[in-house]
């Protein structure tokens, strides 16, 4: 099983690159609409039906908390974890969040 932050770019070429190579491929991403979309194409790509969804806010911790009791609940173990997740915003509405994000300062 892979987990992957990836919708477009070098994260969405990854998990394809993975997933033609027969891995579970969970796409943990905010905006699950888009990232079902992105399976949806990726699944035609690659012919692999193991790709799935998982809601996911890195700068949110009750968000992390929650993917991480899920996984630990419906996955027997975990192999990569590919951490492909950047940021953007401003240095106050970073310092709302919960989490200390490392690219905001």
């Amino acid at each position: 099983m892979k987990v992957y932050h990836c919708v477009l770019g070098i994260g969405y070429y990854t998990a394809i690159d993975l997933a033609r190579r027969n891995a579970r491929v969970i796409l943990a991403c905010r905006n699950t609409q888009t990232a079902n979309a992105a399976a949806a194409q990726m699944r035609m790509q690659t012919g692999n039906e193991n790709i799935v969804v998982q809601e996911l806010d890195l700068s949110l911790l009750k968000s992390v908390r929650k993917f991480a009791n899920i996984i630990m609940e419906q996955e027997s173990r975990l192999d990569i974890l590919v951490n492909n997740a950047g940021t953007a915003g401003s240095v106050r509405s970073c310092i709302l969040r919960t989490v200390s994000m490392v690219n905001c300062v």
